[in-house]
């Protein structure tokens, strides 16, 4: 290892840091062989050192248990406990109830947050980090957990360094840069030199060296810190809905103590017949505690773990539970176009022909001997791949290469002298030679203009379409033969067999595709073409030189356009910030090292298969299959998700205030009192569904879904005005000193008591019937909407099942609550019919709601798609007519203004342009003059043409009729 270093002040600052490596050094062994350790060296310093990772403080899941006690619904639950066995005469029932009820849901919080916490460890487990390791004298790719000191990696563009390490090298070899802003701040690329320490956490940029590993875990610069802070990591932070739940937790339960609060004084000063100042207060916990949303958190929760797993059957890994609710609202997806739309491999395109060649075989088989397959370059291997097989074969069996002349940068192009294999001496000898399609076209028409200039339009209009160009010629070894062109052969990066449908798929999904790249323009624009994406593409014009834009207009662009070419990473940083000043949630993807920053900007980075660990460390989403597919994929099961925390919070707020509503006006209105016990056994039934909400099966949104609290609410509140109505109704009915409608039915009318087990089982149908239709914006009988069966066997079965139990219940007592008996079969047949017509116009209403919340909104949607598209097709237009008019303006300044015959005949040019203009706006104007403007423009603009050129093109006359037909 050479230890370089400047002089003066850089020579003593790198002292210190040198002497420390030593003592580092020191602890572990002298420089580790070039070949690496051994695997018995590892064995023996893992023993010593332990794996390379910052322990961490684990919280003791036991004591979290016992904790969870202490939160202010258990508490209120432990008064409820408390009051149901010590105000005389004991509430035993309720009192065992709500044990069950408050265990339960204490238990089920807890199991579901470690089941949480064990599913994301096993999905940051399947990414784990690796690096390339040399042991035994063997490059082995390893999880940099399993790094011991003393190892030998590699530092290469895009690795996040994973311990210390000391960069080794001789002197004379390329210096590494790093990036160590994360860990000191500086936001200046540090250069590591052989010698120099590479501290973990920093990020290579630039170049490639090995490095050895000196400290791990926490006795690394990066360790040391964060076992200050008791080794734990990056916090989860809360997604915009786990923040709104929790708020919402807080406001049903103040709405339950006011209600409470409410009852308490209306029955203090008025109370129930046959109560005391001790029932009533246990009364109000009761009824607080029922409307409670003691399961928000662990449904929440559990949605958002069900949810990751399904992205992780997709291919699709997230790296934090709050990006699937970001993920579900996304709008705008910038995609990157190399191997993501496209398939990062060179194929073969449309060829042209030659006159006097006869086919497409023909023109690949000669390019195919003058091409070697032995280290086949990018051409090369894509002849070999994308040519037609039988010609391979052909080529390789029927002749043979006598020599073969590779590419070099001065000739620009490859030869290959051939002959028919087995022919012998006697047989024709001739010359196969392709490259770059100017020095071929030179080749064979250097003395024929005509021929030179008609190939040299094909070029052109290859180039135009971003197209990579081969050309291809053959010569006979006779004496005086001369190169004939056989054609042109085209290449082309193209797109995934299934890119078109998957984007036609998410513009249906309302996401808006972008294309960033770094390619050129005219390949953006024709892979956009291939893509029916939209060929409004941006290119690197507007973010350097005369033609960069400001704030205000990139706002515009950003809109507008397609996409953008010819872009650094610092640009695509720019198009995410914009796109989110405009109020858009978007996505894009990377996968390189300069991808990172844009990936973290962006609401919800995604790392592509085969991302760097730097861009795998700054994405929200990192996938291992490649395409767009996955993300479309991913986002429907993300807007899947969301739909289940959406139907499970409109039903929460239901429950919640059809509880509170009911009761209030049971014991103020009807002045009839509800058995506690009845309360908390219906209470206990509803958590049971909630539960069963977080895995049911919900249709895929057809639009971004943002958290709108306003919606859930008005639809929950309607929901249960109308239940609420219904149950008072049927209460007032039903009770004999009121209504007593039985007779009505030819039913002999109820007792009280027995009306008590009537109503109870109405309670139950409403509670869990309800559940069917706040899961669905649609009408809930729909087969396309069907619950899953984790969801329909408790909806349905519990009141089934509590039918038998409200009809045959015997004569009893429980505590001071009112007595109770089994309704009857007439009476429990009466209550099914009424609670499913109040089940029925509930569903009315809710259907209603919907229809008016959302309407304006869908129809919003559906007109910003169209907008947007509309401004696409405007601004590629717009960006065709201003290449025209920019020509003209670079030609002015270019002349004499002073000049008076360049005036005339300027306004003459211009009068010819505005013309032209006019007629391809039109679709009328003649091919072949359209045509040669637009390649003369090309031409000029790529600086293949001088401006005197392009003048002399421009004033050229217009061709004659017969020409042009």
């Amino acid at each position: 290892v050479s230890f370089t270093s400047g002089d003066g002040e850089e020579e003593m600052a790198s002292r210190d840091e040198k002497e420390e490596v030593a003592v580092s050094l020191s602890k572990v062994a002298e420089l580790t062989r070039s070949d690496g350790l051994t695997e018995e060296e590892v064995k023996e310093r893992r023993e010593q050192y332990g794996f390379n990772e910052v322990p961490r403080v684990e919280k003791n899941k036991y004591l979290d248990l016992l904790m969870r006690y202490l939160q202010p619904i258990p508490i209120l639950m432990m008064i409820a406990l408390v009051l149901s066995a010590a105000i005389q005469p004991s509430e035993w029932l309720s009192f065992a109830l709500l044990l069950i009820e408050l265990n339960l849901l204490v238990f089920s919080a807890w199991r579901s947050e470690l089941n949480t916490n064990d599913a994301m460890a096993a999905l940051a487990e399947g990414i784990a980090p690796q690096i390339d390791v040399k042991r035994g004298g063997q490059w082995e790719r390893l999880p940099t957990r399993e790094l011991v000191p003393g190892d030998i990696f590699l530092l290469k563009g895009g690795v996040v360094v994973p311990a210390d390490a000391l960069v080794r090298g001789e002197e004379h070899e390329e210096p590494v840069k790093v990036d160590e802003s994360s860990l000191t701040g500086e936001a200046l690329l540090a250069t590591k030199h052989p010698g120099d320490t590479a501290l973990s956490g920093s990020v290579v940029k630039q170049g490639e060296l090995e490095a050895q590993v000196t400290a791990i875990g926490a006795e690394t610069m990066f360790g040391k810190s964060m076992a200050l802070l008791g080794g734990a990591g990056a916090r989860e932070v809360p997604g915009r809905l786990q923040t709104l739940t929790a708020r919402l937790q807080i406001i049903i339960l103040l709405c339950g103590v006011v209600v409470g609060l409410v009852i308490f004084l209306v029955l203090l000063f008025a109370p129930l017949a046959g109560t005391s100042f001790g029932d009533t207060v246990r009364m109000v916990f009761v009824i607080i505690v029922a409307g409670a949303p003691v399961t928000l958190p662990v449904v929440v929760a559990t949605i958002l773990a069900v949810g990751a797993k399904e992205l992780a059957r997709e291919k699709a890994v997230v790296t934090r539970l709050s990006a699937i609710e970001e993920l579900a609202g996304m709008d705008v997806l910038c995609s990157d176009k190399t191997g993501t739309l496209t398939l990062n491999q060179l194929q073969l395109d449309e060829p042209w022909l030659a006159k006097g060649v006869s086919s497409a075989e023909e023109l690949y088989f000669v390019a195919v001997l003058a091409a070697r397959r032995e280290g086949a370059e990018a051409i090369d291997q894509a002849l070999f791949g994308s040519a037609p097989q039988q010609i391979v074969e052909r080529a390789e069996n029927e002749m043979e290469v006598l020599k073969f002349v590779p590419f070099n940068p001065t000739d620009k192009k490859t030869l290959a002298t051939v002959r028919k294999r087995g022919g012998g001496e006697g047989e024709e000898v001739w010359y196969a030679s392709k490259g770059s399609p100017d020095v071929i076209n030179k080749l064979c028409h250097a003395s024929n203009p005509e021929k030179l200039s008609e190939v040299e339009a094909r070029m052109v209009e290859f180039a135009a379409r971003g197209l990579r160009t081969l050309g291809v010629a053959r010569k006979s070894d006779e004496p005086g033969a001369h190169w004939t062109m056989v054609g042109l052969i085209s290449l082309f990066d193209p797109p995934r067999h299934d890119t078109a449908d998957v984007i036609q798929a998410a513009n249906s999904l309302f996401v808006d595709v972008k294309m960033i790249t770094g390619d050129q323009q005219a390949i953006a624009i024709e892979t956009c073409s291939r893509l029916g994406l939209g060929t409004a593409i941006m290119g690197p014009e507007i973010w350097r030189g005369a033609g960069q834009i400001g704030e205000g207009e990139l706002a515009k662009v950003v809109e507008d356009v397609n996409g953008f070419a010819g872009v650094y990473p610092e640009h695509k940083y720019a198009v995410v910030e914009q796109l989110q000043k405009n109020k858009h949630v978007v996505g894009m993807t990377g996968d390189g090292v300069n991808d990172a920053p844009a990936l973290k900007k962006a609401e919800v980075g995604i790392a592509v298969a085969g991302a760097t660990e730097a861009a795998k460390g700054a994405a929200d989403i990192i996938l291992s299959e490649p395409g767009l597919g996955t993300i479309v994929i991913a986002i429907k099961r993300a807007r899947k998700t969301f739909l289940r925390l959406n139907f499970y919070v409109v039903y929460r707020i239901f429950a919640s205030a059809y509880n509170y509503a009911f009761f209030l006006l049971l014991n103020v209105a009807l002045r009839f009192r509800f058995p506690a016990w009845g309360i908390v056994l219906i209470s206990l039934l509803k958590d049971i569904v909630i539960l069963a909400t977080s895995k049911d099966k919900v249709p895929v949104a057809d639009k971004p879904q943002a958290w709108n609290m306003f919606r859930p609410t008005v639809v929950a509140l309607v929901i249960a005005f109308i239940s609420v109505l219904g149950s008072v109704l049927y209460a007032y009915a039903a009770l004999p000193q009121y209504g007593n409608w039985w007779s009505a039915f030819g039913i002999t009318p109820l007792t009280q008591q027995q009306v008590v087990m009537a109503l109870f089982l109405q309670l139950v149908q409403s509670y869990c019937l309800t559940v069917l239709i706040t899961r669905t914006k649609g009408f809930f009988l729909s087969l396309k909407r069907r619950p899953s069966l984790y969801l329909a066997a408790p909806a349905v079965g519990m009141p089934l099942a509590f039918t038998f139990f409200a009809v045959y219940l015997p004569a009893t007592t429980l505590g001071s609550g009112p007595p109770a008996v089994g309704c009857g079969w007439g009476a429990a047949g009466v209550t099914w019919a009424y609670s499913i017509l109040v089940l029925l116009v509930a569903e009315s209403a809710k259907l209603a709601s919907y229809y008016v919340l959302e309407f304006e909104s869908n129809l919003r949607a559906k007109r910003e798609m169209q907008r947007r598209q509309m401004q696409k097709e405007i601004a590629a237009e717009m960006l065709r007519d201003e290449g025209l008019k920019n020509i003209i303006d670079l030609h002015k300044n270019s002349e004499n203004p002073g000049d008076s015959s360049w005036e005339s005949e300027r306004s003459e040019l211009q009068g010819q342009v505005e013309e032209l203009k006019g007629q391809v706006l039109r679709m009328e104007a003649e091919m072949s003059a359209v045509e040669s403007l637009r390649s003369g423009m090309l031409q000029y603009i790529r600086g293949q043409l001088s401006a005197d050129d392009f003048a002399c093109l421009l004033t050229a006359p217009p061709p004659a009729k017969s020409h042009a037909d």
